[in-house]
This record gives structure tokens, sequence and C-alpha cells, in this order.
């Protein structure tokens, strides 16, 4: 993972000096003692004393006219607005009631009185000599209006972009009025129209009224005062992706007002953004567009007060920048989203090379994991409660984060270990691997424009829409263990907790698959299973999970759910509910027929049948009887015979009695036909006891009176023929 970048302020906004020189406060010659205007200054030309042809009235120069103690009188608003993360418009008003002489080639007017060239000059005096070249020397130079504007576009220029960067479209221009904190100011850049005997409406005031113009620039900033690093190719989605995601940035910077100076600041986030003023000079000014609300941030800092020597006011200003409300949402998790979930297919179609695969979906990481293993990709001032699985694909693309530590991170001998706990067969798994991308998920996942995303052409992550920044579409890992020879009987037993009568873990391991499967087709056994026996499988270095258990069965045994090809069990982290699962055989034995003597087409309804279809157990007797001789006493009524009989009982389907629903309640076993009876009588004689020994209780069926106890081997069926002979 790349070094994370330090975080650097936005910058400083610098306030124009306006005024090269400084002075302590000089004392001016008391006004005049009448309210006409009695000063001849501006009839000259500067330093010449000929005649200047385009004079006009300005005002007498007093002192007391002056409302800084200092010598700069400007009144600024810095309109500052993010067109994006990196580039700013700054449209800017500033009144100026004095400006420094030099720069305009004002140095040789004399105010008179005590004034010292030291004083800044008038905004009537500067105005009355508009017309006048700058330079004496070239008559078809700049004027002094010319050279204003050049002159202090230049500075506002140079300053700004040492603050932000490169600037660019520059535009200057007078104006009549501007507001400056909410304060209308009326301004004039015509000389004939700035002074008290030219309009009886204006006081006698050389300073009022003021020259007012605006600058407007473009300024390109650096992705790096956000704590984002420079060079990054595309900064700009990355911090809207940043913020739709619910991460908060903190950035800091230096306001400045200069020695005689009025500024404010009024600070606009781009469009998708929202200000949080966290400093105790700063105030959020609400704010619409298209219908939707926005807070910027308003500073206003006044340095008039200030004497020669006393210097700049600086304050540290913060903001926070989040996401703005708007038809895109910001990301909100909590405890109830999914965060991961965890799938195990255990392919076992061939029981003899099973497979599990082991896939992990990520939707989203909270700060405390991603703390817990180490991903940090930012430094300070970047507040990020969680990345997303949106998130992640927008870090790797903008190469902050190196996904081999989301894949180290994977405890995959853990699992490994909780596998082989749970279906006590040992097993290693592959190295973890990003699954390939598909229509849902994937790292290298790509929104589709209109359908998961409403920017016309996005990426593996979206920032505007209904899904942008969230964990719709997960990142996904995947690890295959290596083969096993798995007992899929043992691993459905132990899924389905069916224990045997010592209360363990049913053991048949000693039935082979092909009479297995004869006996699954006769019997299903269905459990109601609590799932939150798997949620142990979570290893403590991931956060909770849901998790879903996958068995795919070989072909001689089936689910008795709506996907027979497999067992399904689903762990809910927050809470789960117990399911219904089952397993019979591939072809259940249709027991539900009647038997006739000869009817081939036999049907309840047939003359020579002998078992109805609703008889579970399906019994026929047979007696043989053989009298070989008769002796008839005449005179004592007596009979003599020798008989001789033989019953043969023909068993076509056994029914187990009601009573081992009671006993085994999950498994259930309707009728046993002939053929599968006499093979489980011969696995009945490998095992001492019969087959069911130990397994279950022994079944009781009841003959009349008797219960006779029904051992399932052949020895077992001859005490079966004999009792129902009796």
């Amino acid at each position: 993972m790349r070094e994370a970048r330090k975080q650097k302020t936005l910058g400083t906004l610098v306030v124009l000096l306006l005024m090269s020189v400084a002075i302590p406060v000089i004392s001016a010659d008391p006004p005049p003692g009448s309210p006409e205007v009695t000063n001849t200054i501006c009839d000259d030309i500067p330093g010449t004393g000929f005649p200047y042809p385009d004079a006009t009235i300005c005002d007498d120069w007093d002192w007391t006219d002056d409302e800084t103690p200092g010598s700069n009188w400007v009144e600024s608003e810095y309109a500052i607005e993010m067109n994006s993360l990196t580039e700013f418009t700054l449209d800017m008003e500033f009144a100026i009631h004095e400006f420094n002489r030099t720069a305009i080639g004002l140095d040789s007017v004399d105010l008179g009185s005590n004034s010292t060239l030291s004083d800044g000059m008038p905004a009537d005096y500067i105005r009355n000599y508009f017309p006048l070249p700058t330079d004496p020397t070239d008559p078809s130079g700049p004027t002094v209006k010319d050279t204003l504007l050049t002159e202090f576009g230049n500075v506002v220029e140079t300053a700004l972009t040492a603050a932000f960067g490169s600037s660019t479209g520059i535009s200057v221009e007078y104006r009549q009025s501007i507001d400056v904190a909410g304060a209308p100011i009326t301004c004039t850049d015509d000389p004939e129209q700035d002074s008290a005997d030219e309009d009886s409406a204006l006081p006698e005031d050389a300073y009022n009224p003021p020259i007012c113009m605006r600058v407007v620039l473009t300024v390109q900033s650096d992705s790096s005062n956000y704590g984002l690093g420079a060079g990054q190719e595309d900064n700009e989605r990355l911090a809207r992706g940043l913020l739709t995601m619910g991460t908060k940035i903190d950035t800091n910077f230096t306001l400045v007002a200069e020695q005689g100076h009025l500024v404010s600041y009024d600070l606009t986030p781009p469009p998708y953004a929202n200000f949080e003023v966290l400093d105790a000079i700063g105030v959020e000014v609400q704010r619409f567009e298209n219908l939707f609300e926005y807070n910027a941030g308003l500073w206003v800092l006044d340095n008039r007060d200030a004497t020669d020597g006393d210097g700049a006011e600086e304050i540290e200003s913060e903001i926070r920048v989040s996401r703005r409300e708007t038809t895109t949402k910001t990301v909100q998790l909590g405890s109830d989203d999914e965060a991961m979930s965890i799938e195990i297919e255990i392919d076992a179609s061939d029981d003899s090379a099973a497979v599990a695969t082991l896939s992990l979906s990520v939707n989203h990481l909270d700060a405390s994991m991603l703390s817990t293993w180490g991903i940090q990709p930012f430094d300070s001032g970047i507040d990020m409660p969680w990345i997303t699985s949106d998130g992640i694909r927008m870090l790797q693309e903008n190469g902050y984060v190196d996904m081999n530590d989301l894949v180290d991170m994977v405890p995959v001998d853990d699992f490994a270990n909780s596998f082989t706990s749970m279906m006590e067969t040992p097993v290693t798994f592959s190295e973890v691997i990003f699954s390939p991308p598909d229509m849902t998920s994937g790292l290298d996942f790509t929104h589709i424009p209109e359908v998961t995303c409403a920017e016309l052409s996005p990426t593996g992550f979206c920032v505007e829409g209904q899904y942008a920044m969230n964990g719709t579409y997960p990142i996904r890992l995947e690890t295959t263990s290596s083969e096993m020879n798995l007992d899929v009987i043992d691993i459905a037993t132990r899924l389905l907790d069916v224990t045997d009568t010592n209360g363990d873990p049913l053991d048949i391991s000693f039935i082979e698959d092909q009479d297995l499967a004869l006996l699954m087709n006769v019997l299903s056994v269905e459990k109601e299973v609590d799932p939150d026996m798997i949620g142990d499988f979570i290893p403590e270095t991931l956060p909770p999970a849901d998790i879903t258990i996958r068995l795919l069965l070989p072909d001689w045994i089936r689910s008795t759910s709506d996907s027979p090809e497999m067992i399904e069990l689903v762990y809910v982290n927050e809470g789960s509910e117990a399911e219904e699962v089952g397993i019979t055989g591939p072809n259940p034995w249709p027991w539900e027929h009647a038997l006739c003597y000869e009817t081939t087409d036999c049907t309840d309804a047939s003359e020579d049948v002998f078992c109805l279809s609703t008889w579970r157990t399906c019994i026929r007797s047979e007696v043989d009887l053989d009298l070989s001789s008769l002796s008839i006493k005449e005179f004592s009524g007596e009979v003599e015979m020798d008989l001789e009989a033989s019953v043969r009982v023909h068993i076509h389907r056994i029914g187990l009695p009601e009573s081992l629903d009671d006993d085994v309640p999950y498994v259930s076993v309707e009728s046993i036909p002939s053929d599968l009876i006499r093979h489980v009588i011969a696995l009945g004689d490998e095992r001492e006891g019969g087959l069911l020994t130990g397994l279950v209780d022994t079944p009781i069926l009841p003959l009349g009176d008797v219960d006779h106890y029904l051992e399932v081997s052949d020895q077992g069926f001859q005490n079966l023929s004999i009792a129902l002979t009796q």
C-alpha cells in the first residue's frame, strides 16, 4: 500500500496588500472654515506646475475623514466558489478609499497641510488623474485608470496564485456598487461626480465615495490540500466518492486581513459538498441550489484599527467537508446492514473427491476492522467511518491500497481449522484470490450507466444515483480446499444433528453407498435445525457475518427441499430462524398401490384384491392341510385323524408402527417393500443384534395383545414369522 499522503492545509487566503509603505498617523491642517472646496491641488499636473486640462474638483483632504489610523483603507469581499475540489472561481470586490500612490505614478501629488509622501492617495484625487498618463515621458502610455486596473489585477493574480496554484481567465473591471459582509457600498469611477461641489448629496470627503472594482479569476489548486495526494489522475471523483461514502474531510486554512483592511470571506463548497464551520470565528450560511439545502462558510476580519507596524491579522479557520444531500444520498450504515457474508459450498457430488469452496462477499468494513487489519489509506483529517465495496474499488483504482493487503487479512488457516472441526475431516485451503467479476460483484466489477449508476461513464465505483458508493455490489474473495473423501451421510447427520441411542452422532459408515441409496428410497430424515450451530465458524479476525453452507449431494441421495440436489443451511448474524432440513433417496418407493392374486391392473375394487392401497402393511399367509387318515368310532362318537399343516407367510410390505414417529420423530418410514426387506435382512445379518442396534431403539410391532420386538436380521424375521403364526 502506498504511503498515505500527509494532509496539507487548504492554503492561505491572502488579503492583497494594496499599500506598499506605512507611516505613523500625522496630524493634518484643521478643516477649512467654508463648506466649499478651497484647494486647487487637482488643477495642476503633479510635479510640473502646469495646468491639468482634465481637472475636476477634489474635496479638501482632511485627516479626520480617514477611518484607519494607518496608511491603508480597503474594504473587500472574497466570494470563493469551489467548482470542484481543485478549481476555484474567485469573485472579489474591493472598495478602495486609499491606494499606493507610487504604483499609479502620483508620488508628486501634495495633499497639503501636514501630509507626507507616506500618506495613501485618497479616492477623489485618484479619480481626478484617471486620464493622466502614468509615465509623464510616455503621453500615449497607460493612464492612471488603466494602470490601477492592471496593477490591481497583477497583485491579485500573483497573491492568489501563490496561495492556491496556477490561475487563468483573470478579469478586472470598475464597479458602481458592491456588498461587503452584507453591507452595500456605493462607488464611482466618474471624477466629475465625486465631490461635494459636484454633487450636493455628497459630503466633503476625499476618501468617499470609494473606487470599486471587481476581479474574477479561476485558480487551480492541489488536491494534496485535502490529504488526497498530489498527482492522482482523478482526485475529483475520488473526493466525491469519499464524501458520498460517508467520509468527512477536515481542512484548515489561514485567513489574513492586512493592516487597514476589512475583509469578508465567503466560501461556497462544490456542488456535491457541504461545509460545517469548526472554528469560533466563522459562521455557517444556509443556502439552496436546485431546491437542495447546503451550508457555505462566512468569515469577517476587520483590521482597520491597526496602526503602522501592527502587521496583518491572521486567524486559523477550520471546516469539515461532507456530502451534500441531493438526489444522491450519503451512505448511512447501521448494525443491521450486512458487512460481510460467507458461503461454503461443499461439492460432494463425487464424495470420494469432494471439494469445498469458501467465498467471502465484502459489502463494507467499518473503521475498527480497517484499523485491525492495518489498512489506513489516509492520515489525520479524513474521517472514514467505513469503506464499502465501491470504496474498495475506488481506492484500488486510485492506487491508495494494495489489494494484497486485503487478501493477506483473510484468515485462511482459521477457516481450515474451523472446517476441520466442523466436518471432522482434515483440509487445507489454497491461496485466497479475488473472484472473477460478474453482473453483481467482483473487484473488477464495472457499473452499468443508467442501470447501476446515474453517471454516464462510471467505473468500478459510482458517485451518483441510488447505488452510489454503497455495498450493493460486493467484493468477492474465494479459496478452494484440497480434495477430500467425505462421508456425505455423516456430514448430513451432523448438519441435522442426528444422534444414536447414546446421544453420539449417528454413525452408519458400515453401510455401503449403494445400500444406503436403496434404504433412502423408503425413508426420509427431516429435522428442524438451528443455524446458530454454525456461527462459531467465523474467525475472530473477521466482522460478524451471515454464513451459508451448501452441500451438493451425490446422485444417490436427495434433499427434501425445493432444490433436491443440495442441502442448504443459512446462519444470520442478527438472529437465525430454525430451518426444516431433510434427506431422502433419489427414487422414493410408491407403496400406495393395491395387490391382487391374479389381476394385473389391480385396484382396491378388484375382486381378487388382498391388500388395499391404503394399507401400509401387507402380509398374506397360506395354510396347507394334509389329511392322511380319518377314523370315526361308532359307539363312542370319537373322531381320530392324522393331520399335517404348513403355513407360509408372504410379506409384501411392512409399515412401521406410528409409535416409531414418537421415538424418532425426524425419521419417516411409511412402508418397506419386500425386496428391500430382503436387502435389509442381509445387512442386519452382518451386524450383531441386527441392523438398527445402537442406532435407534428396537422397533415394536403390536401383534394382537402382544408387542413384538423386531430385530432387523434374518433371525429377527424368522422370530416375527413364528409370532405371526401363534
